[in-house]
Parts: structure tokens; sequence; C-alpha cells
């Protein structure tokens, strides 16, 4: 059995996870990035373009990226085998929690750096952020459904390929059975009738020897998954 063959029957497909994992990073960087562009020509159609503004989006995108990157491995951890519905109270959990550890890790860029962006202090920058917390963590829990439910359609397809391949195996096992019965049988048979059409007539006889010869050895190098067409030759 390769090790391909044995991931499958435990479950894990390595190609479909590669896809999925490089499917992960794109839609991550591509929808944070969206994000950021949407977010910052909103705010500066009503700032004007400040470059304070631009900041601001580019560092709010950064923490949602680096805290849902964060909660996809606590998601793996928590939600594997479980279903969307009782998975709910991880995902509302998860996203109250990186909602609020995404606005901290943006205090903590923001706030030693206000100066340098608005070249000023700001009184009122920590009631900015309690009062962006919410949308915050609504963005963060829309994330969480969305990954959580790719993450079971995921599963589900495991779940196909390790099924079909249990049942190819049992296909194959069950070939084997039936060639293991028949073979022994059909070798018996045959050598009874070459020996008595020995006595009536010997070039009959060896050419059914060499078709038997040819038959055997075409068994012993056949691919099993292939079809074999049945012709069945008739003699006046």
């Amino acid at each position: 059995m390769t090790v391909a063959s044995h991931d499958r029957m435990q479950g894990v497909d390595p190609s479909v996870d590669k896809n999925a994992h490089i499917l992960f990073w794109f839609t991550q960087i591509v929808g944070w990035g969206l994000f950021t562009l949407i977010n910052l020509a909103g705010r500066q159609y009503f700032v004007h373009y400040h470059f304070s503004e631009l900041v601001n989006s580019v560092v709010l995108g950064i923490c949602l990226f680096i805290i849902t990157s964060i909660l996809r491995l606590y998601y793996r951890r928590q939600l594997e085998g479980k279903k969307l519905s009782s998975s709910f109270i991880h995902i509302v959990g998860g996203s109250i929690v990186g909602g609020a550890l995404t606005m901290l890790l943006f205090a903590l860029i923001i706030l030693p750096n206000q100066e340098a962006i608005w070249g000023m202090q700001s009184k009122d920058l920590w009631q900015q952020l309690l009062l962006g917390s919410p949308m915050v963590m609504f963005l963060i829990l829309v994330w969480s459904t969305l990954y959580v439910i790719f993450k079971n359609q995921q599963q589900l397809k495991n779940a196909q390929i390790v099924q079909n391949s249990l049942e190819q195996s049992l296909k194959v096992a069950k070939l084997d059975v039936l060639l293991s019965q028949i073979n022994p049988h059909f070798i018996f048979n045959a050598i009874n009738n070459i020996r008595a059409l020995i006595l009536e007539d010997a070039d009959k006889a060896r050419d059914m020897l060499a078709d038997l010869s040819e038959v055997m050895r075409y068994t012993m190098q056949i691919d099993k998954e292939r079809l074999i067409p049945f012709v069945m030759k008739l003699t006046s």
C-alpha cells in the first residue's frame, strides 16, 4: 500500500489537503485585501484622502488577517468532525475573542505612533476603538461562519473519497477471492479435457494446451482494474 492510499484510508487526501491549504491563504490575502481597499475608499470619502486613513485601513486589514489566521488553528483543533450546528458556540466565542484581540493589536500598533500618523495625540482614540469593536467582531463572525462551512464541505469530500476507496478495495478483495476459487477448478477441468482430447485428436490437444498456457500467462500479467471482454468461440 502506498503512502497516498494509506492517507486516503485514514481520511486524509494529500492532494485535497494541499489544494485547500493554498485556497485558504489565497482567499485570506485577497479577501482582507479587498476589505482594506473598500474600507479605505469609504473612509477617504469623508476625510478627503488624508494619509492617516490609509495607515488606519492597512493596519486594521493586517490585524484582521493575523487574528483570523490564528482563529483558523483554533477552529481546526476544536471543530474537527463536528457539525455546523454544534459549532455555533465556538464560532460566536471565537468571533468575540478574535474581535477583542484584533482591536488590542490595532491599538498596540497605532497608539505609540499617533503623532507620526496624525501629528498629535488623540484623547478619544480608545473610545473610537470601543465603538468600532462590534463591527470588527461581526466581520470575524462572518469570516468564521464561512470558514467552518468550507471546512465541513472539505470533510464531507474527504469522507466521500475514503468511502470510494474502501468500496474499490472491497471490489478488488472480492475479485481476488473469486479468482482464487475459480482458477483451481478451471485448471482442473482444462487438464481433464486436454487429457481426454489427446486420445481423440492430438493436434487439437496441443492447440488447447497452448491456449491454456496463454490464458495462464495472461492472468498473471493482467491489470485487475481493467475490464476484459469475454469472447466465446463456437466450433462446429
